[in-house]
């Protein structure tokens, strides 16, 4: 029998970095989106994890490629993991405790103007060092979700004049989504290119985005959307997901919280230590 779910709950930006555990990963994803989960009998939802690997990553290719038609111990049993999909094939993880959790391949490419795009939904990879619009273009016409995701500093002075020229274009409002990231601290005030793509109907579309430090894979599905729309597993789920996290008329109801001002501060001390040391 097809398993079939009323919705899903989406952390909508995560990375694996070298090394996280395939285990503390997949327990952590369970764990938090079940902490967001609305309760009740009817609600059979389905986790899914937007993976963004960068340069010279594949993550489902590479360290993940011994789990499928495998198994990994998890902290209360295995999670047992199968190809599922195409032409984009997902890794369907299940459990006989927790929730499925489906882990969608994507990347994170970075611009000739130094601004990140998430291409969500694919197999294919993307160099980074392109324009923003090359980018773009070539994500809208290989059907990737495309992502705009907010980063520090990143969307101020020049470079956040370019989100917003983008966000004023009615091709690109038609074609993109903005991405809110768990790394922008609660007490921050919402930016402004937000606000204006709501108010433009542009997508806003959360996850986690992990940083490359081993305690930060226990946030992955800690914040992210809940999509209220019916997925079925035979088929293409991944292009069911696409279809309706683009769609106007479906619910993408944000959860979770981002983080406080002082991990946030910790982090990008750490941060640039790692890069200088």
């Amino acid at each position: 029998m097809t398993a079939r779910f009323t919705g899903a709950m989406i952390d909508g930006h995560a990375h694996f970095h070298a090394g996280y555990e395939p285990s503390r990963f997949l327990d952590a994803a369970s764990t938090n989106f079940r902490r967001f989960a609305t309760p009740g009998p009817d609600n059979n939802w389905l986790g899914v994890l937007m993976l963004c690997d960068m340069r010279d990553q594949n993550t489902l290719d590479g360290p993940w490629r011994d789990l499928v038609s495998s198994s990994v111990e998890g902290s209360d049993g295995e999670w047992s993991a199968r190809l599922i999909g195409n032409p984009c094939p997902a890794v369907l993880f299940t459990h006989s405790f927790r929730e499925p959790l489906l882990v969608i391949p994507g990347r994170q490419v970075a611009t000739r103007e130094r601004l990140e795009v998430l291409l969500l939904g694919i197999a294919e990879t993307y160099p980074d060092g392109g324009t923003m619009d090359e980018t773009l273009a070539w994500g809208v016409e290989n059907d990737a979700l495309t992502v705009l995701p907010w980063g520090v500093g990143k969307w101020l002075g020049r470079r956040g004049a370019i989100i917003e020229r983008l966000l004023r274009t009615e091709h690109v409002r038609q074609c993109v989504l903005v991405g809110d990231s768990g790394i922008r601290p609660s007490a921050w005030s919402e930016p402004a290119q937000f606000k204006y793509a709501r108010a433009c109907g542009v997508r806003i579309l959360p996850g986690t985005d992990p940083l490359p430090m081993a305690e930060e894979q226990t946030r992955v599905g800690s914040f992210g959307a809940l999509l209220d729309y019916p997925i079925a597993l035979d088929g293409d789920p991944v292009a069911t997901l696409k279809h309706a996290i683009r769609a106007p008329g479906v619910t993408l109801k944000p959860f979770g919280r981002s983080q406080g001002n002082t991990r946030f501060l910790r982090n990008q001390v750490r941060l640039r230590l790692k890069r200088t040391g």
